[in-house]
């Protein structure tokens, strides 16, 4: 007989969030450790911390799904895209140094998948 409960889109976001941030975690560590500090480095660095932050972020995800999709937490990710754009413009025109600018895309991905995912599990656990 076929199974008549919907599968459980939210801990499934879940999961797959921690695994895709542990997965950029250590590539991230990888990144840094072999480009130290050029822009792959800054890169590699900043991916790593902000995954880490990220896949600690989401443990508690479960309280946070009923919310609606104007949270403190999905603004606070849609600024720290803006903020890291801010960055990296204002270190291209001054010509500062790669690894900076490495550090600003790693915040901008980072802060980009981690709203995205956010906004999915919300989405996900207001569907009727």
């Amino acid at each position: 007989m076929k199974d008549l409960n919907p599968p459980d889109r939210k801990s499934q976001t879940i999961t797959a969030s921690k695994v895709v941030f542990l997965i950029l975690a250590v590539a991230g560590a990888i990144l840094f450790y072999f480009f130290n500090y050029g822009l792959l480095g800054g890169l590699g660095l900043s991916s790593c911390l902000f995954a880490l932050a990220s896949c600690i972020h989401f443990r508690k995800a479960h309280n946070r799904a009923s919310e609606s999709m104007d949270t403190k937490m999905t603004w606070f990710l849609l600024g720290a895209v803006v903020f890291g754009v801010v960055l990296m413009l204002f270190n291209v025109l001054q010509s500062g140094p790669d690894f900076y600018a490495g550090i600003a895309a790693g915040l901008i991905f980072m802060a980009a998948l981690t709203y995205g995912f956010e906004l999915t599990l919300i989405w996900f656990a207001n569907l009727r």
